[in-house]
């Protein structure tokens, strides 16, 4: 569950669980983690998250005496010695594709698993990889992964759904995928659709 889906329904249902699993933990703070454990009763709850998650600041935190509700979650509950255990094997996706990030942001920790390394896993690598090659020729990496610096303009939220999207992000990527899916790199049955949140929530 996320905090949104906690907010969506979690509260006023009140539910008794066994474990409480929250993904995207980084993204929450202290507020958020009290507002949890204050009305949800459960044995054990386990955070999910990325210390490297864009941290959620709390307006109300601005000027405030309390500097923990800066902190995000996940960096809080480290701060104050709550055990922990971090995963540093990429098991799902293509190999190499931590080639950038891991010594980055993760002090080369982030290592391919030996499952990732078996052809029949990403039999698609090589013919996605090729076609970022011919897609975008002044970049020559043969990392399976691309980074698109793109000066676009802000977020904007959605009247109805009240989700945040960026419609230049957005432009880009179905760019991407028009360029794939007409070649026939890309089907368009495996192709994810672009929506809101609140509209995956409904799916």
């Amino acid at each position: 569950m996320t905090l949104s889906a906690f907010g969506a329904g979690l509260v006023v249902d009140h539910p008794v669980v066994d474990f409480v699993f929250m993904d995207e933990s980084e993204t929450a703070n202290l507020v958020d983690f009290l507002t949890l454990i204050g009305n949800a009763d459960f044995e054990k709850l386990i955070l999910l998250g990325d210390p490297f998650q864009r941290i959620y600041r709390d307006p109300r935190a601005n000027g405030a005496t309390f500097k923990e509700l800066e902190m995000g979650l996940l960096q809080y509950l480290e701060h104050n010695h709550w055990p922990r255990s971090q995963m540093y094997l990429n098991r799902r996706r293509p190999p190499r594709i931590n080639a950038v990030v891991s010594p980055v942001f993760y002090d080369g920790k982030i290592q391919d698993a030996p499952c990732t390394l078996d052809p029949l896993n990403h039999s698609k690598t090589q013919t996605y990889l090729d076609f970022f090659l011919n897609l975008f020729p002044g970049c020559k990496s043969n990392y399976p992964i691309r980074y698109i610096s793109l000066q676009g303009k802000p977020e904007v939220q959605d009247s109805l759904t009240k989700s945040w999207c960026n419609l230049d992000d957005a432009s880009v990527i179905i760019n991407i995928i028009e360029n794939g899916v007409l070649p026939g790199c890309f089907k368009p049955t495996k192709t994810p659709l672009l929506v809101h949140y609140k509209s995956q929530q409904k799916s």
